[in-house]
């Protein structure tokens, strides 16, 4: 099986025992810990770094003048820098403003300097960009398998539309089995307010596979369409809060033989309401490769008859992530995922242990594309939990082409299961032919900055079509 070249994350993990219980609690522990340290500021305890007399002197901002842009508002460039004439700032400052306006994508170059102001004490931030192209393929999806012999597409989009900061992006899934179409707009800053306000429309037409019998297979076949709208407010540099409203319309049916253990779903035509809140801390000094910060992120959806749904459950998600510099050109992170599900959820607001973990051999699962099963397995789960440990090695920058060119070696472990009393049902999770029952699994690789987007060149892939 084979899924593509640009995204790191497949494979099936299977544990099995308290002993895994154990070094899962471990694991979280350590995790927890770390993310912790990061968010409440008490990196000086692991990391005493002394401030010099640059650090303690504040000075008052005059004036901001920006020079470079050729696209992008010169407004939205000071917004995002989150400083304002009458601050007082620091070199701390300083360099964080940098970092968000390089995050942002828009830019290949950020400098920063100082020019006295009309009194003392007071300075004239000057700040010169070098814009960089926004028009991005984000994603690229390829790949065949067992049931879907060729799948074929991509995601794109425009992250700064008008030079306002607002981002326009879209996505597609073709093949003969499945089909995805998703389109997004989204403003971070509405009407250069802290809101942001997003809406996003999706079709998925796919299928699930159960066993086979007398040449026949079971499957589910169904049909998602419908739209969510997104609202959301920063409280800080930090910190956001979100609401979603989420309206599906559902047609479903199983064909072939009767499906055992089918994935969750109201046979014929149904329909899904719910509202989604989400609270999130991220001082990641990059989106794509971060090498310092942390983010955490607790989200919630609940769905309800009150919200005129045919499904009654609710969902938790918790995401964590730490990143520490090494050195300049080395970084080191960690991430961890857990999450619960409590109710008649339909399939695919559970937990698909491929979306959560690596490349293994003799592998059966694959991760989804765009909520889209490719593999034959339909193993959905109410219960998660994830670690990963990732290095990073920057070997590359430079100004054009190839912005920044890093290697990178990952480990990763991931357990699911189902509640005792679930809809679906205790299931086991093991895939049928995995050749190694443990839930530890690895992945290296390339991840390049360029012009055309941010690609993720995993060998696991390779090693996938060239052993399993």
């Amino acid at each position: 099986m084979f899924n593509g070249l640009f995204s790191p994350q497949t494979g099936v993990l299977t544990p099995s025992g308290p002993g895994w219980v154990r070094q899962l609690l471990r694991t979280c522990g350590v995790l927890a810990t770390l993310i912790l340290v990061q968010i409440l500021g008490l990196e000086a305890f692991a990391q005493p770094v002394p401030l010099s007399l640059e650090h303690r002197r504040a000075l008052t901002v005059e004036s901001i003048e920006v020079a470079g842009n050729q696209s992008t508002n010169s407004g939205l460039i000071i917004a995002l820098m989150d400083l304002h004439p009458g601050a007082l700032i620091n070199d701390d400052d300083l360099d964080l403003a940098r970092l968000r306006l390089l995050n942002t994508g828009y830019f290949s170059s950020v400098e920063l300097s100082l020019k006295k102001g009309a009194r003392r004490g007071q300075v004239i931030v000057q700040v010169q960009v070098t814009e960089r192209s926004t028009l991005l393929l984000e994603e690229w999806y390829l790949g065949f398998s067992g049931v879907v012999p060729f799948w074929i597409g991509g995601s794109f989009g425009e992250s700064n539309l008008f030079g306002r900061g607002i981002s326009l992006s879209g996505a597609v899934l073709a093949s003969a089995q499945v089909q995805g179409y998703r389109l997004r707009w989204y403003d971070g800053r509405l009407l250069g307010t802290a809101a942001s306000l997003g809406v996003t429309l999706l079709y998925n037409s796919g299928q699930e596979w159960g066993q086979e019998e007398n040449g026949a297979r079971a499957r589910l076949e169904y049909r998602r369409a419908g739209a969510i709208a997104s609202t959301g407010f920063a409280f800080s540099r930090f910190t956001r809060g979100f609401m979603d409203l989420r309206v599906e319309g559902i047609e479903a049916s199983f064909r072939g033989p009767v499906f055992i253990n089918p994935p969750y779903i109201l046979p014929g035509r149904s329909y899904l309401t719910s509202l989604g809140f989400t609270m999130m801390r991220d001082s990641r000094d990059d989106d794509f490769v971060p090498t310092r910060g942390s983010l955490i992120s607790l989200s919630t959806e609940l769905s309800t008859s009150r919200l005129a749904s045919d499904y009654n459950f609710s969902r938790y998600f918790l995401q964590g992530a730490f990143h520490l510099s090494l050195t300049p050109r080395d970084s080191l992170g960690g991430r961890l995922h857990a999450g619960y599900v409590q109710g008649d959820a339909p399939f695919f607001n559970r937990f698909f242990i491929g979306d959560y973990s690596y490349f293994t051999l003799n592998k059966s699962s694959l991760p989804r594309v765009m909520e889209l099963n490719t593999s034959d397995i339909s193993v959905y789960d109410d219960v998660l939990i994830s670690t990963s440990v990732d290095y990073h090695r920057l070997f590359h920058s430079g100004s054009r082409g190839v912005y920044r060119a890093y290697a990178y070696a990952s480990a990763n472990f991931a357990w699911s299961d189902s509640r005792e009393g679930s809809v679906r049902g205790p299931q086991p999770n093991l895939t049928p032919n995995l050749a190694f029952n443990v839930p530890v699994t690895m992945d290296a690789g390339l991840k390049l900055d360029t012009e055309a987007g941010a690609f993720i060149l995993s060998i696991s892939y390779f090693l996938d079509l060239a052993i399993n």
